[in-house]
């Protein structure tokens, strides 16, 4: 399973550097693949920077009330535990 997902992943990275390749020409008309890398790069791990802090404010949206309850639960339990 492990190795399924790191080829998903490697393909996604390969399809996402296809796309921007496409963009190649528009970003830097010298073909200069300094700026372009770091534009991709960029792109990539802000997207993964926006995605994590979205997943963040998900989790603390809808299970906020289970992590302020879970020390109540704690406090309330018996000792033999």
């Amino acid at each position: 399973m492990l190795l399924l997902y790191y080829a998903g992943g490697l393909f996604r990275l390969y399809g996402t550097f296809e796309c921007f390749s496409n963009l190649l020409p528009r970003i830097t008309p010298n073909y200069n693949y300094t700026v372009f890398l770091s534009f991709v790069f960029f792109v990539v791990l802000g997207c993964i920077h926006v995605f994590d802090w979205v997943a963040i404010q998900f989790i603390s949206i809808t299970a906020g009330r289970i992590f302020i309850c879970f020390p109540l639960l704690c406090a309330f339990r018996p000792l033999s535990w």
